[in-house]
Order: C-alpha cells, then structure tokens, then sequence
C-alpha cells in the first residue's frame, strides 16, 4: 500500500498506529498529542521521507521490524519515557535518530544483522531519568559508538569481547572503530539519572 505523508494529532488522548507489512509512506509520517500515549508498530514500512513523534505528556513506543527510513527519525516527550526498538533497519542516505525525554527515561534496542546501507547519528537524553541501550550486530561492516554523559549518575558499559571502553570510561565502541563501512554513533546525556548500555559489535 502506497500512502502520502500522514499526521495524527491528538490533545487527549492515546495515538496508536501500526502498519504490518509492504506499506510505502511517500511523505513524512507525524504523530503529535499534548497529553496521551503514541504507540507505533511497523513492519517492512517504507518511510521515505522519514518519521516524527512528539508528545508532551505520556509515554512513547516506537518499534520497527525490517524498515527502510528515508529521512530522520525523531521521538520526543515532555514528560514521559521513550522506548525505542529496531530490528534490521535499512537506511536510504545518512539521517539523525533522536530520542529525547525531559522528565522519564530512554529505553534503546537496536538489532542490526543486515548491512543498514547508511549512516546514522543522534542524541538520546534526558534531564530527569536513566538511558538504558541494548545494541546487538554481527557484521564487519558496521561500527557502533556511544559517548555519555551524566550529571548525577553512573555510566555503566557492559564489557564485551567486541567493545572497547575508553575515556575514562565514557565512550563505548567497537573495537577498530572507523574501519566499517558504516556507523551508528549515539550520545547518552542525562543530568540525573544513569547511563547503561550493553553492545556486542562484530
């Protein structure tokens, strides 16, 4: 199924949407509420021109199961936790993903076992909460980097055969990092709060 770009607004209440398979999104799909959850389920989806999530009060899920992103892919709360989950992601050209919460914590798993076909880069932060990354591939062609940062809090990296931890403990990479084709780069900041992330990179 081939759509034009979508927005779903809401000022009470909860947004769902889920698209199951070989759908196309010409344009950028939006989802914005003031107060209300957004879930987004999406599997083989097109999202040529990228996809965009903010909400000021409530909490906010975004899952992907063998998608292709066009264009940036930004998730926003005001007050409220973010949980973001990635299954063989294919990028088109080079996009930021950013994940922010102001008040609530971050909740990260990316899985990356086909070559993503791009670069991606961005902040996951929050003011008042914890970034928690999960980050699993096994492809010689991909690197992945985390930088954190804490006000109040620990940074915790789980050491892993694949990772290397270096400056003085807040950056998590895979080892050789720069020698893959493509990247994943993420910075962690939080204020109060800590960072824990878990990654296996081959």
């Amino acid at each position: 199924v081939i759509l034009n770009g979508t927005s779903f607004t809401s000022s009470t209440g909860s947004i769902k949407l889920d698209t199951l398979g070989n759908n196309e999104f010409l344009g950028k799909v939006k989802l914005e509420s003031s107060t209300g959850s957004q879930e987004s389920y999406a599997v083989k989806t097109n999202f040529t021109r990228g996809f965009q999530a903010l909400a000021s009060t409530g909490s906010l899920t975004l899952n992907y199961t063998n998608c292709l992103m066009g264009d940036n892919l930004i998730g926003t709360v005001s007050t409220g936790s973010v949980t973001f989950k990635s299954f063989n992601m294919v990028y088109t050209k080079d996009i930021n993903l950013n994940l922010e919460a102001s008040t609530g914590s971050i909740y990260a798993e990316l899985y990356q076992y086909i070559t993503m076909g791009a670069n991606v880069t961005g902040t996951w932060e929050t003011s008042t909460g914890s970034v928690n990354v999960v980050y699993i591939d096994n492809l010689v062609n991909t690197n992945v980097r985390f930088i954190g940062s804490t006000s109040t809090g620990l940074i915790n990296y789980t050491p892993h055969a694949t990772m290397e931890i270096t400056s003085l403990g807040s950056i998590y990479s895979t080892l050789n990092y720069g020698d893959g084709a493509y990247i994943y780069l993420f910075s962690l900041d939080t204020s109060t709060g800590s960072i824990n992330a878990n990654a296996q990179s081959s």
